[in-house]
């Protein structure tokens, strides 16, 4: 069973509202393509076997977007707030899951089945930290040491990582839905370290604090999704305030820098930076705070 957090992760994106506008914006520069209406929830969980032992594999979000009876495409969307080096790997398996599939329903007894016609499997990863993306993209940049003999022999297979806390201006100004919002308060942290939420109308509030806290560690905002016991309407200024601009803040920001330069002095120089920030899961709403004032005690 995923746990709590991976559950929470979820909830936001699982809207067709929201998903057919993160997917419209990220992947069709903010064409309404994708109209909710013609989304289908289908299972997130496949079944890989190996050597003969079975285990589930689940995805984070995943869609039929269909058109009538027709079946466009299955759409995945994966969240991920730490980066990850398998990343190639884990999408290769979910959307490998998702042919496999097809063939089962072109062997079908059914005839329905039988004839459908197969679509394609597309699977997009949502990374909500605060630097950049470092970790391989294609399943080439997995694989180390292979000889040169053998590039030309292997299938590579490329994934596309959307770094939601660098979107452009252009980019930000196209969402709709209450990933607006999301969008929004990455890239203040990011850029200015601090949060002023809108007074733009929240849909779904519980749904997006769950999402903020999942990825930042921050259980101020599962505080107040927790005592939230009605939909809108709300604002997001009415909601949360300017939660990054107060004192508990601060605090929060130099117990962390101790944390990580301590961590780092313990192994003698052992653990670089970006290792201490993973180890200590850093939340990303001050990873690049936390990292540069780090940065400047250590050479002290």
């Amino acid at each position: 069973m995923p746990n709590e957090k991976d559950s929470t992760e979820k909830h936001l994106l699982n809207y067709a509202d929201v998903f057919a506008d993160v997917v419209n914006v990220l992947v069709f520069h903010g064409k309404e393509v994708i109209d909710p209406k013609d989304l289908v929830s289908t299972e997130a969980r496949s079944v890989l076997t190996l050597h003969g032992k079975t285990r589930e594999q689940e995805r984070d979000v995943v869609k039929i977007w269909t058109k009538g009876n027709t079946k466009i495409a299955l759409v995945g969307l994966e969240n991920q707030t730490l980066q990850d080096k398998d990343m190639p790997l884990r999408v290769l398996a979910y959307d490998g899951a998702s042919y496999k599939e097809q063939v089962n329903h072109h062997r079908s007894k059914n005839k329905e089945l039988k004839e459908e016609k197969t679509y394609p499997c597309l699977s997009f990863v949502l990374y909500f930290g605060t630097t950049h993306w470092a970790k391989p993209t294609s399943l080439l940049g997995c694989i180390e040491d292979i000889p040169e003999e053998l590039k030309p022999f292997v299938n590579d297979y490329h994934i596309k990582v959307f770094e939601i806390a660098f979107l452009d201006d252009d980019t930000r100004k196209l969402f709709k839905s209450d990933f607006r919002h999301v969008v929004d308060y990455l890239h203040q942290v990011r850029t200015k370290e601090e949060y002023q939420a809108s007074a733009q109308p929240v849909k779904y509030p519980a749904e997006v604090l769950q999402l903020m806290a999942a990825f930042t560690n921050n259980n101020r905002f599962l505080d107040v999704a927790y005592e939230i016991d009605t939909r809108g309407p709300i604002n997001m200024k009415d909601l949360i305030g300017n939660m990054l601009t107060d004192s508990e803040h601060k605090g929060e920001l130099k117990g962390t820098v101790d944390c990580v330069v301590n961590l780092i002095r313990s192994t003698k120089g052992n653990t670089n930076l970006n290792d201490a920030l993973e180890m200590l899961k850093v939340p990303a709403d001050i990873r690049d705070a936390v990292a540069e004032q780090a940065k400047s005690i250590l050479a002290e």
